[in-house]
């Protein structure tokens, strides 16, 4: 295994690690929210309609959301792909799974939230 996939797959342990232990105070001392509101997270871009970049903001806004209702092992997957940083062999090595493994499950995430995308009006996301 090369240095950075070890390395990776170290932090990726322990990014999980401190999820969770987030993730329980957050559950016992904050109420559930559905919408974390803020600003939106690229920056506005100067040829787009005031129209479509509200559009553009619901819809990461939905995206967000419905990525966490994932199960764990779709969107583990999804939020490694999402970096840009890693390769489909390196998300398979930290995760410890095979490699059609973490192209079955990406396939299978997207086809999830694409479905989910749909229900809510967002035909062509």
């Amino acid at each position: 295994m090369i240095f950075k996939t070890w390395l990776l797959t170290i932090a990726w342990h322990k990014a999980l690690d401190r999820r969770r232990s987030v993730g329980e105070w957050l559950r016992r001392f904050v109420s559930p929210s559905d919408d974390h509101g803020g600003p939106p997270v690229e920056p506005m871009s100067p040829g787009r309609s005031h129209e479509q970049r509200v559009i553009d903001d619901d819809l990461r806004r939905h995206l967000r959301r419905l990525v966490r209702t994932l199960p764990a092992h779709f969107r583990d997957v999804m939020l490694l792909i999402a970096t840009g940083d890693h390769t489909f062999e390196e998300i398979a090595t930290v995760l410890g799974v095979p490699l059609g493994t973490v192209k079955w499950r990406a396939s299978e995430g997207r086809r999830l939230l694409k479905r989910k995308l749909a229900h809510l009006g967002f035909g062509d996301a």
